[in-house]
């Protein structure tokens, strides 16, 4: 099980984070931002079922 949550932080969640944190454009972030919380949500969704 912990496999399968490394694979999902480290394909979904990490990525856009970085990005997140790299871009300086505000707009962008906000963008990115929305992005991550949507991955939060996939993340808890998963873990609760």
């Amino acid at each position: 099980m912990a496999r399968i949550w490394i694979d999902f932080a480290n394909k979904q969640f990490v990525p856009v984070f970085y990005k997140l944190l790299m871009e300086q454009d505000q707009t962008k972030q906000e963008e990115f931002n929305t992005e991550v919380d949507g991955k939060i949500k996939v993340g808890n969704r998963l873990l609760f079922l």
